[in-house]
């Protein structure tokens, strides 16, 4: 079996594409618009399965039509479905595309904290090669990662930014990659930080600077592929999806996984959309 369980947030994503930010009190008309499913956890269980592996999803994925978006995605891609609340909507989001440079600002709507996500009845896959956490629906993620690392199996943290209670979870973790945003929860420098954690693998992701990770006590760099970005909207998310297919399906070491899944994220920004970019990758491959 190659199953990954991915437990996390799931997204209704509004994009709205356009030339150039808008000022305040501005009006413009964008150039395009799409509706999709995303989220940390949910794009990296996508990334997964185009790429070869089998996905596991713990989310809030809500009830009614508004969940159907996020539903179809995951049939669409073979994705198993845990929800944690079939009546209550899923999270929103709106974001919008510069296309002119790709960047992508995010306004994010998630009106139920993780405090009603409290149950103690999910339990982990014993035949998962690794469990993926991005730090929402805590409890739950905190409550299947302990069952992880008593059936030892590997717990990877997407670490955006700091939420409450990481910590918990982040004592749990085999690795975490975090993003240049991400610090510890008094402003810690990351490496040194996780380190005392007791993590074992441990990177930051920067944008398109090189990727840093240490090793014997030493911090490294990968450089990340040169690229004209047109959506780097979900790039961090396929990243982690990438690397999870790689360390732990295919089983590359930690650094030939980390520069692998840097080839696979630089191309999922060349277009629209954080799907086209991976099925490319994946078309090569077979």
């Amino acid at each position: 079996m190659s199953l990954i369980v991915f437990a996390g947030l799931c997204t209704i994503d509004h994009f709205y594409y356009f030339d150039g930010y808008p000022s305040e009190n501005q009006k413009i008309r964008c150039t395009g618009y799409s509706l999709d499913a995303g989220g940390p956890c949910f794009n990296a269980s996508i990334t997964n399965s185009i790429l070869g592996g089998e996905s596991e999803f713990f989310g809030h994925i809500g009830g009614g039509n508004e969940s159907l978006t996020i539903v179809k995605e995951a049939e669409k891609y073979g994705i198993g479905l845990i929800n944690l609340d079939n009546e209550k909507p899923p999270a929103t989001a709106a974001i919008g595309v510069n296309e002119k440079s790709g960047s992508r600002t995010v306004w994010s709507f998630q009106p139920n904290s993780n405090s009603i996500f409290d149950k103690n009845d999910y339990t982990i896959n014993p035949n998962a090669k690794c469990l993926v956490v991005d730090g929402h629906q805590i409890n739950v993620a905190i409550h299947l990662a302990k069952q992880a690392k008593i059936k030892n199996i590997p717990v990877l943290l997407d670490a955006g930014s700091w939420k409450p209670n990481l910590e918990s979870l982040i004592k749990l973790c085999t690795c975490v990659i975090g993003s240049s945003n991400f610090k510890g929860p008094n402003g810690e420098e990351p490496f040194s930080y996780l380190e005392k954690m007791g993590v074992i693998d441990i990177a930051v992701t920067r944008n398109e600077k090189p990727i840093q990770f240490l090793e014997s006590g030493a911090i490294h760099e990968i450089t990340v592929p040169a690229v004209n970005a047109v959506d780097t909207l979900g790039a961090g998310d396929v990243y982690h999806g990438a690397y999870a297919y790689y360390r732990y399906i295919k089983g590359y070491d930690f650094v030939s996984s980390l520069s692998l899944s840097a080839e696979v994220a630089s191309n999922s920004v060349l277009f629209k959309g954080a799907r086209v970019g991976v099925s490319k990758i994946a078309e090569t491959m077979r």
